[in-house]
């Protein structure tokens, strides 16, 4: 199961789908993983911005064909990653684990686990 199968993107706030639609899923987990959760300028051109160290060139030139010039904010990764955890847990509940084992398995109190098995 890859990634992409584990997410919802109609569950994801507005602007995160937008992002996640205009740049291409790959490219935008990559740059949400790598800066997500704050605002940023994002240049015309070229720019020595401490946080474009931490973002391919390729991903670099994306952001800069559809945000150039704009302050935008790049989503947090972290829903996305609580999406693929719970994909995971039921992946592997149906495979045969208990509660318990689950709870272990993903450091998450039993009560955690049943609400996320009740979401299916």
């Amino acid at each position: 199961m890859s990634i992409e199968d584990c997410i919802d993107l109609n569950s994801l706030p507005y602007f995160t789908t937008l992002f996640i639609e205009q740049l291409g899923q790959p490219a935008a987990f990559r740059i949400m993983r790598a800066v997500g959760g704050r605002q940023v300028d994002v240049p015309k051109y070229s720019g020595k911005a401490s946080w474009q160290k931490k973002v391919l060139a390729s991903d670099m030139r994306l952001l800069r064909d559809n945000y150039g010039g704009c302050r935008i904010y790049i989503p947090s990764y972290a829903r996305i990653e609580k999406q693929v955890r719970n994909a995971k847990i039921r992946r592997h509940r149906d495979g045969g684990l208990s509660i318990a084992e689950l709870s272990d398995q993903f450091s998450l109190s039993e009560r955690m686990i049943f609400n996320i098995l009740e979401k299916e």
